[in-house]
């Protein structure tokens, strides 16, 4: 079948989206992205609204506050899009280790080790936000 999509929507090959590393730079761009926002990038970007761009200001401390029971605002999209790029780098994660000779396994073990981690890590925060002991 011939292609018919103009060039504007091309896809690029693996080689074009990966860095030399063997890295997706996409994904990399993206989870940069991301953890600006979770490590507290809306302070900053409170910050400097406030000095140069009054008027973006109130509307972005709307957008960088956590909304109310109803609706969701773009601070409520932060942790699910690094959940998703979480599962969008996992097939090139396991494709490289299988490549490197590493089994299914150790690779599923390595899984299962990384999600215990972060749910015993997880289920600590919540006692240590509100003053309980484990």
């Amino acid at each position: 079948m011939e292609n018919t999509c103009p060039e504007v929507f091309s896809m690029a090959t693996p080689s074009e989206a990966t860095a030399a590393g063997g890295r997706v730079r996409s994904i990399d761009a993206l989870r940069g992205f991301d953890m600006f926002w979770l490590i507290g990038g809306q302070e900053l970007v409170l910050i400097l609204s406030a000095l140069f761009i009054k008027p973006l200001h109130a509307v972005l401390k709307v957008q960088l506050d956590h909304a109310a029971w109803e609706g969701f605002t773009a601070e409520d999209l932060i942790m699910p899009l690094f959940l998703f790029l979480v599962g969008a780098a996992m097939p090139f994660s396991f494709a490289r280790r299988i490549e490197l000779g590493q089994s299914k396994p150790p690779c599923t073990c390595g899984v299962l080790r990384r999600c215990a981690g972060a749910v015993g890590s997880g289920h600590d925060c919540p006692r240590q936000s509100v003053g309980l002991r484990s």
